[in-house]
């Protein structure tokens, strides 16, 4: 495993991204937020299938995963409260083509999830903590191979499930 580059993405927050897609964010507090004029280090890097994410940061923040098509997986921990908009995003879509995020399990303390956040990945199912007070709209809009969606959080966000057309279950804890 070769170490092709490491910096800082937060204040207190830094990383380390390896050869075979390994990317390791260790520190305190929160991400960076990125956007369209400031672009994450990471925005369309095929290098990236694996986040790992230690305790300690706070905050995975907008657009720093954006458009990382080979993703597959992102380990979140405990510490996380909130993710961003757009945070592991997919936007450039080609019919048919889904990339991006195949796998993650959000934290049972995240309190809020920015709009967007996975929008277009390869998500098959997913878990909306009860923790959760906060949601953005089009959350999961066009991940168009997400079956199963649980969502235990009383919140449902407007249009959270647009485009998703195998979504077959969907299930909400009753509150």
């Amino acid at each position: 495993m070769i170490l092709v580059s490491a910096w800082q993405c937060g204040e207190n927050v830094f990383y380390a991204l390896y050869s075979d897609g390994t990317l390791r964010l260790n520190g305190s507090g929160a991400t960076y937020d990125y956007d369209t004029d400031n672009r994450s280090p990471f925005y369309k890097n095929a290098t990236v299938q694996n986040i790992t994410v230690f305790s300690g940061i706070t905050k995975i923040g907008n657009d720093i995963f954006a458009n990382c098509d080979n993703l597959k997986t992102a380990a979140l921990p405990n510490t996380v409260t909130s993710i961003g908009d757009a945070a592991l995003a997919i936007f450039e879509y080609t019919m048919g083509v889904v990339r991006g995020l195949e796998k993650i399990t959000i934290p049972a303390g995240i309190k809020s999830i920015g709009k967007w956040a996975f929008a277009g990945t390869k998500l098959t199912e997913i878990t909306i903590p009860a923790s959760v007070i906060e949601i953005g709209d089009y959350v999961f809009r066009d991940c168009i191979k997400l079956k199963t969606a649980r969502v235990e959080s009383s919140l449902i966000g407007s249009f959270m499930f647009a485009g998703c057309t195998t979504l077959a279950s969907l299930s909400r804890q009753n509150r």
